[in-house]
């Protein structure tokens, strides 16, 4: 079986050039951080994993299984032979972390999500738990009764071999809760049978079958209410205001243009909106420092950015934007950045919005009178903006004290309330009042806004089996085009002058399915671009 594992690991590692290897192969970011840690070189097997594998684990345990037939053949006492591999186990476990002290930062992704702040790669907590298994977490250890003397079976040995490395992973990651589920679901089965075998003999008819409804029919009934309760709480991130909102941008932008997004919504720009997004499926300090304005369109423009996407979840995740923006070594974010985003709670009188201690009261009239308690004290902010029926209003306000922003949405009931850092923040702006070069091209009232980025823009054009680009204010001097194939090889690369040109044809020597362009004053980008030949 031990050896069975050499074929799947090569096959893996076969199938992988094909599809793609998972988290470490050597074209990720981790792999090539975990090859460094653990001295591994890689050659033809192209994922660490796999490499360590078969260089380490795989010796390691064939040895392992030869000592057993040792200790079997020369060790009669069964004592002694626990008590031997115990020893050795607890000695092969130093040897390999020994040998690769890097496997202490593989729960940080060595050392890679040790700062970021992704929910999903934190620890999980009590909570994460109990929404996750609910009482099956409780009764998870009632498997270990199955290992009592002269009862213990070689498959138990077994499980242990998915029970024990499912458990950290649940420990370490809340990623891995689900894959986690498995072993738990099992030792917490496993568990009660064991524990209904072991207290039957002592009860009598009436009270075996009470017992037996109880653990084998009650138990299972009660866990399935919490995970259904729990289930059926969930709602998707993804819902009809973003499917709307991509929809729109599909349909009235150009196959080319680029997008800027938080990373989360990234994976959402590519499937609805058809369009290339900035950053996706991991964190971007790049996109956050834009959006807290350490970056400006400069930036923005040479990454060829046509659409700037902004939300109310975005604030919701202020925290995490300011957090990953700290993680880039060269900006030093000094700013104290305030920002709480509060519900609707009630309209009689006034408007009040709270959210634990703090609350904000707001009467509309020609002159607003606005409060805001925090924790007991009493402030006005400086400045009100309200949105209601497509239209974002700055009322005057009755008195002012603080230098402090409110923004109330009455289209879905909610307010962000702001200091001035957070408030002269490009999100805030873009959200509240954009201004050149920015235009508010979509709007739902308050959720999701889409921003068209004005500057120097190129329109790609398929008509009549000609590609052509369009220059919109044409101010470019040189286009590159390069050309890749669907798996990622470079097939073609050149500069093209286009000095006062309005429009390009693709060269016929253009190789490739996929172009990536870059439209240029001298040196200096002004647009880029990527999209498929038809």
């Amino acid at each position: 079986m031990t050896i069975s594992t050499v074929l799947g690991a090569l096959i893996a590692n076969t199938l992988g050039e094909k599809f793609g290897h998972g988290m470490f192969g050597e074209e990720t970011r981790l792999a090539g951080r975990a090859a460094q840690k653990l001295g591994i070189e890689l050659g033809v097997i192209k994922d660490v994993y796999l490499a360590v594998h078969l260089k380490y684990l795989v010796p390691l345990s064939v040895a392992f299984i030869v000592l057993l037939f040792i200790l079997e053949r020369f060790v009669k006492d069964r004592k002694t032979r626990v008590g031997v591999l115990i020893g050795l186990a607890f000695l092969g476990t130093l040897l390999i972390f020994r040998r690769f002290e890097a496997l202490k930062d593989l729960s940080t992704g060595f050392g890679i999500f040790k700062e970021v702040p992704i929910q999903e790669t934190r620890p999980s907590s009590f909570s994460d738990l109990w929404n996750s298994f609910s009482i099956s977490f409780f009764l998870a250890p009632l498997f270990f009764l199955r290992f009592v003397p002269k009862r213990a079976k070689l498959p138990d040995f077994l499980f242990l071999g998915l029970i024990f490395p499912s458990l950290y992973m649940i420990k370490t990651w809340t990623r891995f809760l689900f894959i986690g589920s498995i072993a738990v679901a099992l030792m917490a089965g496993l568990g009660v049978i064991e524990l209904y075998d072991a207290l039957r003999p002592r009860l009598d008819g009436r009270k075996v079958f009470a017992l037996g409804i109880g653990l084998l029919f009650l138990l299972p009934t009660v866990n399935a209410g919490f995970s259904l309760k729990e289930t059926y709480s969930l709602r998707p991130y993804m819902n009809e205001h973003w499917e709307n909102a991509l929809t729109w941008l599909r349909e009235n932008s150009n196959q080319n243009d680029i997008v800027l997004a938080w990373w989360d919504y990234g994976h959402w720009v590519t499937y609805y909106g058809r369009r290339s997004p900035v950053a996706q499926g991991g964190v971007n300090p790049y996109v956050a420092l834009y959006y807290l304005g350490k970056l400006d369109e400069n930036w923005a423009m040479s990454l060829g950015v046509d659409y700037v996407v902004v939300s109310y979840y975005d604030f919701l995740k202020f925290g995490a934007i300011v957090e990953t923006a700290k993680m880039h070594p060269k900006y030093n974010i000094t700013e104290n950045y305030g920002l709480l985003v509060l519900p609707l709670t009630s309209k009689l009188g006034a408007l009040v919005f709270q959210r634990g201690d703090y609350r904000i009261i707001a009467r509309p009239g020609e002159i607003w009178d606005v409060v805001v308690d925090l924790n007991g004290q009493v402030i006005a902010p400086k400045e009100l903006y309200v949105e209601y029926q497509g239209k974002v209003i700055k009322p005057e306000l009755s008195a002012s004290n603080t230098n402090t922003y409110l923004y109330i949405n009455l289209n879905y009931g909610y307010a962000i309330f702001m200091n001035e850092e957070a408030f002269n923040t490009t999100l805030a702006k873009l959200f509240i009042k954009p201004e050149e070069p920015y235009e508010l091209v979509y709007s739902d009232g308050g959720l999701i806004k889409i921003l068209k980025f004005k500057h120097p823009n190129v329109r790609v054009e398929n008509t009549n089996g000609k590609v052509i680009f369009h220059f919109e204010n044409a101010t470019g001097t040189r286009l590159g085009i390069w050309g890749y194939l669907d798996n990622g090889t470079k097939v073609f690369g050149k500069w093209y002058d286009v000095k006062g040109m309005e429009e390009f044809e693709l060269p016929k020597e253009v190789n490739g399915t996929v172009i990536r362009y870059t439209y240029a004053v001298g040196k200096k980008t002004v647009d880029r671009g990527i999209f498929r030949r038809k």
